[in-house]
């Protein structure tokens, strides 16, 4: 018996080293959720505290601007990863053009100099893999985990 009157089952759902991988699998999924999501929130918070410096942002209007970002944030990454050659050339060529739009063109930098590729190629990593991962637990809830 372990340390808690536990022992070890061999048998069921694969073998030890199948379910430890899983084990693992499953804590690396959690910890991804975890970051992406933190991101998100500091994101979210840098820009409450921006807007309410900069535009006077209130309670009334900041619930608002909150979900339209985070839907702002899941929409670009979403066509971000999803996007493949012509396509993902449009869609930065139409976000350079609303960005230019909003900040003018003297202060507008392309997306070449406001985005890392390194940095995109790992975050857009990580957004599949947490997408992937609330999918699986999502499925896994409405099935009762047997799915």
């Amino acid at each position: 018996m372990g340390k808690h009157g536990n022992v070890p089952q061999f048998g069921g759902g694969g073998n030890l080293i199948q379910r430890t991988e899983q084990r693992l699998r499953a804590e690396f999924d959690a910890k991804e959720r975890f970051i992406t999501d933190f991101l998100l929130q500091v994101g979210c918070d840098a820009f409450l505290i921006a807007a309410a410096d900069v535009f006077q942002l209130g309670q009334g209007r900041a619930e608002k601007a909150i979900r339209a970002y985070k839907s702002t944030v899941m929409e670009m990454m979403e066509r971000i990863v999803d996007f493949k050659g012509k396509d993902m050339d449009y869609y930065w060529d139409t976000l350079d053009r609303r960005i230019r739009q909003i900040v003018g063109d003297r202060n507008f930098a392309p997306r070449e100099e406001r985005y890392d590729e390194t940095g995109m190629a790992v975050f857009c990593e990580l957004f599949i893999r947490t997408a992937k991962a609330i999918k699986e637990a999502n499925l896994a809830g409405k099935d009762g985990g047997t799915g």
